[in-house]
């Protein structure tokens, strides 16, 4: 139900969201390293059945019981999710690798865009409830794969150990410090708090990582080999990427929804193309991106993405919905394309024979990523819709004691039944709702002009960030890392 314009009463859920996201990756983190160090099966295990476990009590949990099962439900998901990234990577040769984590990649996107979106089709239909069905069938399933199929591995080398700490430590920091930057940049309070919070927990990261790195090389006489440029470059990316990826397709679900007013379910089925693309790539690129440069493929995949974000946002106040199936087709796909290449490159990025730690910095880029592009371009479009939508009164020459109530007039227009007033009423209410259609719009065309400009600025920064290096090596050196981590089971 729309209870203010565009979706302005959603400041509190997204501040929820934002706090929610750092103890997980806090948790993605632990997951990670104690996989490496105790047993990567073993936590798998582990994060999967507290999950099950807790999404079974969540079905059944009464009050605000349900609130704290199922933060503890996210937590024990997040301890077992680097682990599924971890075997994927060490459970595949040379030559399948690249198919592997497209197919891996794939499903990522997938699931990660519709999950919110099956919930608004869900809901209506079958009631909240029933949201937790799936996660336990598709849970319970990996639980008996895993047990059957996946062998224990576990990294050994101390000096591995104080490697992969450093690598952890530095790369939550910078996750943490780049939350905070772009939360700040954010127009509502709520999101400037938490990013003043993250930032005051980087900092605090930072002094600790100078100690602790410090400390190391006195105990082993070595520098730590955290390649910290190619691993801040790869972060940066991997989280905006994912941002956009987010953003772009929830913002266009409210598009479809607000402004043309195709409803939920409608809105959600008009998201479809994105889904045909997943499978056009999958079975395309992992022909030749082998024989192509990583810094050329993310380079020119993320350039396509500013191109569709940028022809989305063209036709937002004329096109019909076919004109939107193209670039949705096309960010898809090349967005698979750099992540695809973005994870292969990533895993030389940091200690090579840390499988865990490292699916566990990317699924943290990833999920920050994730969160920002599900708050941050909902809050600015409330930012730029409300500058527009006053600009529009103010340009017909309305009084300035009636634009300062005219957001409060629209939110009670929009929660009127139209039928039940007299023509002239109607008349005026459908001139009220149709500037803030126009509003909408407006601001939704920004957004994703916004977007499409941090596309470009990650282009640029991987082509002059990141130094040039064949896709082919980086699988040959990613799987040879990854045999000796494989082969030492309990």
């Amino acid at each position: 139900t729309i209870e203010q314009a565009f979706g302005a009463q959603n400041d509190i859920y997204r501040f929820y969201a934002s706090l929610g996201a750092l103890p997980q990756v806090v948790f993605l983190m632990i997951g990670g390293v104690t996989g490496d160090l105790f047993g990567r099966r073993r936590v798998l295990l582990i994060g999967t059945s507290g999950y099950f476990v807790l999404n079974i009590l969540c079905l059944l949990a009464p009050g605000q019981w349900l609130l704290v099962l199922l933060t503890l439900s996210t937590w024990f998901g997040a301890l077992a999710a680097p682990l599924a990234l971890a075997t994927v990577r060490l459970s595949s040769d040379q030559r399948d690798l690249p198919l592997a984590l497209l197919i891996y990649t794939g499903a990522l996107s997938i699931g990660s865009l519709l999950s919110p979106l099956l919930g608004v089709v869900l809901d209506p239909l079958v009631g909240w409830r029933a949201m937790f069905v799936m996660p336990i069938a598709a849970t319970g399933l990996g639980i008996f794969m895993a047990l059957r199929h996946i062998a224990e591995s576990t990294m050994a080398g101390e000096h591995r150990r104080i490697d992969t700490i450093g690598s952890v430590v530095w790369a939550t920091v910078l996750l943490v410090l780049l939350y905070a930057a772009l939360g700040a940049n954010s127009p509502t309070g709520w999101a400037r708090l938490v990013a003043l919070a993250a930032l005051f927990v980087g900092l605090l990261g930072v002094g600790w990582l100078v100690w602790y790195e410090r400390h190391a090389r006195r105990s082993t006489g070595r520098r730590s080999p955290i390649r910290r440029r190619a691993l801040s470059v790869v972060l940066v990316v991997g989280a905006l990427m994912n941002m956009v990826l987010v953003g772009y397709f929830l913002q266009l679900f409210g598009f479809f929804g607000i402004a043309r007013g195709y409803g939920a379910v409608i809105a959600t089925f008009a998201l479809a193309p994105a889904l045909p693309a997943v499978l056009i790539v999958i079975g395309l690129v992992a022909r030749f991106q082998q024989r192509l440069d990583a810094r050329v493929l993310i380079s020119s995949g993320l350039l396509v993405m500013a191109v569709a974000a940028s022809i989305t946002a063209a036709g937002a106040t004329w096109a019909s919905y076919w004109w939107f199936v193209i670039p949705m087709m096309l960010l898809m796909m090349s967005y698979m394309v750099v992540a695809t290449a973005w994870t292969t490159l990533f895993f030389i990025a940091v200690q090579r024979e840390s499988a865990g730690a490292n699916a566990a910095i990317s699924n943290g880029a990833g999920l920050i990523g994730s969160v920002l592009g599900g708050t941050l371009p909902a809050a600015l479009l409330v930012g730029f819709g409300q500058s527009h939508y006053i600009r529009q009164l103010e340009a017909a020459g309305t009084p300035q004691l009636l634009v300062e109530q005219a957001l409060g007039a629209l939110n009670v227009a929009l929660r009127l039944e139209a039928i039940s007033l007299p023509e002239a009423s109607r008349i005026r209410l459908d001139q009220l709702i149709s500037g803030y259609h126009m509003s909408y719009t407006i601001a939704f065309a920004q957004v994703l002009y916004l977007m499409a400009g941090i596309c470009l600025v990650c282009a640029v920064f991987v082509w002059f960030g990141l130094q040039r290096s064949d896709m082919a090596a980086l699988v040959q050196r990613a799987t040879v890392a990854a045999v000796p981590d494989a082969i030492a089971t309990d």
